[in-house]
């Protein structure tokens, strides 16, 4: 509410001396005499003014003009009316357009152009624009500035001053540049919450590499821990830990021959791994490093001297490799084949036949089983007491084209067809012997470690006769001693 200045009749007098009025005239006067429609003003001149309520203030809610002024205040109004009628001389007076001005004045001075303000539309001018107030001071805003939008009369609206007239006193806005800051400020909005989470997500990142390098660092080659397989590729599987992986390759993933990883472990499934590798930032982990070969579980459940089944995988020149159990192989040597180092080991089985044998030997540093077939098998040369020189009977099990193989006290042995007694000239051996005959002859070669026994008929009838010559030659001893003089003395 406007406070009245309170000035005397005389600084009145003084200020505002008696002259002429006219219509637009802005005037000094004491109030003389209120009411609660209008009040009763001094313009030192030929008559009072008059000034009712509503010209003296725009706020509708004031009932009464006493609440407003009282006699004595010295008002200032804008004379509106002269005239004359029956009755006398009449001065309307108004303040509205000195407060309208005064409004102006203020709101010029609180709200500068590119202000942001909220305004009512009071008036639709077609085709041209829009009439808008705040309460304060009017507004008009052009039609074009909507572009293809309306507004109503009686709705809010936020507008942007452009520019003040003062002679008109209003001002002209912009709805279009409120919407337009409003979109820059939502993009510059959107600009600065990009920035803000991109700047969050590089501190983000910078922790998780520092908090990554850290995890690293605090694991060595040999290390074994516990972490979840979060992806398995064709290659092997990789393991998480805290903000590190590791791979685990997919030849250390079991120790038995698989395709894929996924055969033995499953994504999402915790397992134990040891680092084998730490280099450039990269862990390579062993999942088969933990586990028991299968070496190791057939040693559990096996011991030198058991006698198991193997199947020949392969056959070499010093040996054969048997398959014990999936995974798990050993060395029969040729030398454990067979008690008779002639036999040829080659020629006995065949790949996929499965044998008996014993296990002789393990060496855990290499994970290597050494098999023998030997203790399953007889030794008849450990039983053989014949010595070389021997007088034998042996028995023909093969006739050959260059002589006999014989038996001798269970073991093997060869006559060569030289060594039999024969004076028939172009005769086969088959002519003298056939499989199942015997005949008497000489040991003439002995080497049991060999296992080779050689024979021979005709030394056998040789040191038979000069046996039967020196037996003679005992028994006829007394007459051998005859001399040649004896005989022939006479003659002599």
């Amino acid at each position: 509410m406007e406070q009245i200045k309170e000035m005397s009749m005389e600084e009145l007098l003084k200020e505002e001396e008696a002259k002429e009025l006219h219509v637009h005239d802005v005037v000094k006067g004491e109030v003389l005499e209120v009411s609660d429609k209008y009040a009763k003003v001094n313009l030192n001149t030929f008559t009072e003014g008059t000034i009712y309520l509503d010209h003296f203030t725009t706020d509708r809610n004031v009932q009464s003009l006493k609440d407003l002024v009282k006699i004595g205040d010295v008002i200032e109004a804008e004379v509106t009316k002269l005239s004359e009628n029956g009755e006398g001389s009449e001065i309307l007076l108004s303040r509205l357009n000195l407060l309208k001005d005064k409004d102006y004045e203020e709101f010029k001075a609180s709200t500068p152009v590119e202000s942001n303000i909220e305004a009512k539309v009071v008036k639709v001018l077609p085709n041209r624009g829009y009439i808008l107030s705040n309460g304060k001071i009017s507004m008009f805003m052009s039609v074009k500035d909507l572009k293809n939008s309306t507004l109503n009369q009686g709705e809010l609206t936020k507008v942007k001053i452009i520019n003040y007239n003062d002679d008109k006193k209003n001002a002209y806005v912009s709805r279009y540049a409120v919407i337009r800051e409003e979109r820059q400020h939502a993009y510059e909005e959107r600009q600065r919450r990009h920035e803000e989470y991109v700047q969050a997500k590089q501190a983000e990142h910078e922790q998780y590499v520092k908090e990554r390098e850290d995890e690293y660092a605090s694991y060595n080659v040999g290390d074994v821990l516990k972490g979840t397989v979060v992806q398995i590729v064709p290659y092997g599987a990789f393991v998480k830990f805290n903000k590190v992986q590791g791979l685990i390759r997919l030849k250390n993933v079991d120790h038995s021959f698989i395709k894929s990883a996924s055969e033995v472990i499953k994504e999402g499934e915790e397992i134990e791994v040891k680092v084998i590798s730490k280099e450039k930032g990269k862990l390579e982990l062993s999942r088969k490093d933990l586990l028991k070969t299968p070496y190791q579980l057939f040693k559990e459940k096996h011991q030198v001297a058991d006698v198991v089944k193997a199947k020949v995988s392969n056959k070499m020149e010093f040996g054969i490799l048997c398959e014990l159990a999936p995974h798990v192989t050993g060395l029969l040597h040729k030398s454990e084949f067979s008690w008779n180092p002639n036999d040829n080991f080659q020629a006995s089985v065949t790949h996929g036949d499965e044998i008996e044998v014993v296990i002789i030997r393990f060496e855990d540093a290499k994970e290597k089983i050494a098999l023998s077939r030997k203790p399953l098998l007889d030794n008849p040369w450990q039983r053989i007491t014949i010595k070389l020189g021997d007088k034998v009977t042996v028995k023909v099990s093969q006739v050959e084209e260059r002589g006999f193989k014989v038996e001798v006290d269970g073991v093997d042995g060869y006559a060569p067809f030289n060594t039999i007694d024969t004076k028939e000239r172009n005769i086969k051996a088959s002519d003298i012997y056939q499989v199942g005959d015997t005949f008497d002859a000489i040991v003439t070669e002995l080497e049991p470690r060999r296992w080779h026994l050689v024979v021979s008929e005709r030394a056998y009838k040789n040191q038979v006769e000069r046996e039967q010559f020196e037996n003679y030659m005992n028994d006829n001893h007394e007459e051998m001693t005859t001399t040649l003089g004896d005989l022939f003395k006479d003659k002599i």
